[in-house]
């Protein structure tokens, strides 16, 4: 019997770097504009800072996940997978969901409270988690999730100067390829998964070298 390809150490290996870079690289942005929120007061600034805040804490939920895999293959534990990847794939739902809404309230901080935007967030995040578990359905976080990212791109498109405009569009294009190898995991091959995660680790990079010119 072939190994399940979540179990499989090569797979596993590579899903483990991946994370740990893009991990690396949210703490990296989100340290990086620490200086000049302080300096400028900027809200926008504050709550693009803790939209890759949670962005790094749902690629940190995947690190955690597969160091439990390492562990399992390693020293033989034994740990239902039921509640395994439905535990991990939770904690990734919600905490890229609610980075995403952090993203649109970047943009409209000034008309939108903060109190009933956090509460508003947290519910819907926690209702898309629950109704994707209770229906099996990894897909609808994608189908969720997508129409934000478009959301996101047209109302900083339509800026005719921003500094943050590419840095958004960066940002999603990074999401979509992500969504695309999460949830194309049956439909592509494990070759070309590999490419789409090396093309996303590169977007990643060279957002992070656009925020910290963006910064100087």
């Amino acid at each position: 019997m072939s190994m399940p390809p979540h179990f499989n150490p090569a797979f596993l290996g590579i899903e483990f770097v991946y994370s740990a870079i893009v991990v690396f690289l949210c703490i990296f942005v989100y340290l990086k504009t620490k200086e000049m929120y302080a300096l400028t007061k900027y809200k926008g600034i504050q709550y693009f800072r803790i939209a890759f805040l949670f962005f790094g804490l749902a690629y940190a939920s995947r690190f955690i996940f597969y160091i439990i895999q390492f562990s399992i293959i390693s020293f033989d534990i034994f740990v239902p997978r039921k509640i395994l990847f439905p535990a991990s794939f939770a904690l990734v739902s919600y905490f890229s969901t609610i980075a995403l809404a952090f993203l649109v309230y970047s943009t409209f901080w000034k008309r939108l409270n903060y109190k009933h935007f956090l509460l508003f967030s947290n519910v819907i995040a926690l209702i898309i988690v629950l109704i994707s578990h209770l229906t099996r359905s990894p897909l609808l976080v994608a189908l969720v999730q997508l129409p934000i990212l478009g959301f996101v791109l047209f109302i900083n498109y339509r800026k005719k100067k921003s500094h943050t405009k590419y840095l958004y569009f960066l940002l999603s294009l990074f999401w979509i390829l992500n969504l695309v190898v999460i949830h194309s995991r049956r439909l592509i091959p494990f070759e070309w998964k590999i490419v789409l995660q090396v093309l996303s680790i590169g977007v990643f990079a060279y957002l992070t070298y656009r925020v910290v010119k963006w910064v100087k």
